[in-house]
């Protein structure tokens, strides 16, 4: 009679890891969506700045059209720029968490701090948050490898600081003629901000799933064994 030694499945996951998979696609399509507004703001600030400069010529009809246009396309933008916000954080908030379980050590920023990086009502902070994603790019990596950063993690976050300079400068300049200029201008910047989010958005998952997986199948191996 044979026997044969029962074996326990190999888990995909290490013990307290968050997989992030759900939140990471309803962040990408709400990116997305993001991105179509931005698009469609940069046109009718476009627009603003081509009418308020005597470039083209309006009718009262059409005046009117691209004012209650603008209107909702601004409060819609606004809305989704919060709540990408918002899942945001706490996408940042868990991948810090992971990285800890995924063996990641002498951490700077904490998980509450990663989320506070993002607070820049001090100036002298405003480099803050392009430090930590660097350091959680780092330790969510692989293990017996150090991979160059790239590109689009280097420029992520200067990227946004030149869009939101831009877009203060068109607020300033209120009903000059150069203010939808300078807003359209920074609706373009905005949505590479966004692509280049996306990027780091996928490329963190991923890094953190790759080596969730391998230390999990690591430890199955040594258990068995």
């Amino acid at each position: 009679m044979a026997y044969h030694t029962a074996t326990t499945p190999s888990p995909r996951y290490p013990e307290n890891y968050a997989s992030q998979g759900k939140l990471v696609t309803s962040l990408s399509i709400a990116l997305g969506v993001y991105v179509v507004l931005s698009l469609s703001l940069f046109i009718v600030q476009l627009w603003y700045a081509l009418a308020t400069n005597h470039v083209i010529q309006l009718t009262d009809d059409a005046a009117e059209l691209l004012f209650v246009s603008g209107t909702t396309v601004h409060w819609l933008h606004d809305g989704f720029d919060a709540a990408c916000c918002a899942v945001g954080l706490k996408f940042v908030q868990r991948a810090s968490q992971n990285a800890r379980v995924l063996g990641a050590f002498a951490m700077r920023f904490t998980p509450e701090s990663s989320v506070d990086s993002f607070d820049q009502r001090n100036f002298f902070r405003i480099m803050v948050p392009a430090r930590m994603m660097n350091e959680l790019w780092a330790a969510s990596g692989p293990e017996v490898e150090a991979l160059s950063t790239p590109r689009f993690l280097v420029w992520w976050w200067p990227l946004f600081l030149v869009a939101k300079a831009i877009q203060v400068l068109g607020l300033v300049a209120g009903s000059s003629p150069d203010a939808a200029w300078w807003l359209a201008a920074s609706q373009l910047l905005n949505i590479a901000v966004l692509y280049l989010s996306y990027r780091l958005l996928e490329g963190l998952h991923e890094r953190q799933e790759l080596r969730a997986m391998a230390r999990a199948a690591s430890k199955h191996r040594a258990l068995s064994a």
